[in-house]
């Protein structure tokens, strides 16, 4: 089974928004990191069990459930890339830069 692996730009997205929930109601942070890593989870079982974003690249997006939050990945020879956490309102694709 392939794992799942965050790039570093993907862990800061994460971690500013468990930061930005924690803010809004203390405590909550914890869930959206306990959320993302059972995505995780369901992402390594089923990894092209998700949607890719749309027809311009290879990446597939999973969607949480408590959160506004989508986890975009990319899934290589070796592993499952973790490229962005995209949390609110934020431009849905404004990572695709850093292709």
């Amino acid at each position: 089974m392939k794992r799942a692996r965050f790039t570093p730009a993907a862990v800061v997205e994460l971690e500013d928004a468990a930061r930005r929930v924690d803010r809004a109601r203390p405590g909550w942070g914890d869930k959206l990191n306990d959320e993302v890593l059972e995505a995780l989870d369901r992402i390594e079982e089923y990894v092209e069990g998700w949607q890719t974003f749309d027809e311009r690249g290879p990446e597939r997006r999973f969607v949480l459930h408590r959160f506004p939050c989508i986890v975009v990945y990319v899934v290589t020879d070796t592993e499952i890339q973790i490229t962005a956490v995209v949390y609110g309102g934020r431009e849905p694709a404004y990572w695709r830069k850093r292709r």
